[in-house]
Formats: C-alpha cells, structure tokens, sequence
C-alpha cells in the first residue's frame, strides 16, 4: 500500500491536550516532577526516589 505523501495532513492538537500522553525528559533537579505533577489527572510512574516530598502526586 503506497502512501500519497501530497495528501498528509497535520495533526491537530487540542488546546487542552486532552486525550494526550506527555512525556519530560531532563537533567536532574530540572522541575520535571513538579510541573508534572501541576497536570489535572497526573499519574507519575516514579522510578527514583524523592517524588514522595510532592504533595498530591499519585505514584
């Protein structure tokens, strides 16, 4: 099957980001966690210790 390279649409990204999975990646101590953690609906798959000392978090 042969894809019309003429016909591709962009993707269309809600404002919200609803329906969305983001990821952070960064150096240590960066606020990756933090900001993460300021998402509505945040679920943090920790696999370092310190994400405990964030109020909130479900982990």
């Amino acid at each position: 099957m042969a894809i019309d390279i003429l016909s591709i649409k962009p993707s269309v990204i809600s404002r919200d980001l609803r329906g969305k999975y983001v990821l952070l990646y960064g150096k240590a101590k960066s606020g990756k966690t933090t900001a993460a953690c300021s998402f509505p609906k945040a679920l943090l798959c920790a696999f370092e210790r310190g994400y405990n000392a964030i109020g909130g978090v479900m982990a």
